[in-house]
């Protein structure tokens, strides 16, 4: 959603820039409306943000692909070849070689 030419003169004069209900089109297409934004806050969230819900399904994505690469059993196994076992045992909460 492109900005009125209220809304543009507003991101022009940033030092009379006015704070109100605006509805902010994000990129993901989803539309919200904010109270007590300015037109270049609006501006930045179209052109920069996804709405907060789409923008949780992306990090939980992310977070989930990078556990599942994290606690593979390939990578377990690559790490258990290359680590050298050790003598140590524990007693006492101190380790006793």
């Amino acid at each position: 959603m492109a900005l009125t030419i209220e809304e543009q003169h507003e991101t022009n004069d940033l030092d009379h820039d006015i704070l109100t209900t605006r509805e902010v089109t994000f990129i993901c297409g989803h539309k919200r409306v904010y109270e007590e934004i300015s037109a270049c806050q609006k501006s930045w969230m179209e052109r920069c943000q996804r709405c907060p819900n789409c923008q949780y399904k992306r990090d939980k994505a992310y977070v989930e692909k990078l556990s599942a690469e994290i606690n593979s059993p390939e990578l377990l196994e690559m790490w258990l070849k290359e680590t050298p076992p050790t003598k140590t045992s524990r007693k006492g909460g101190q380790s006793v070689v």
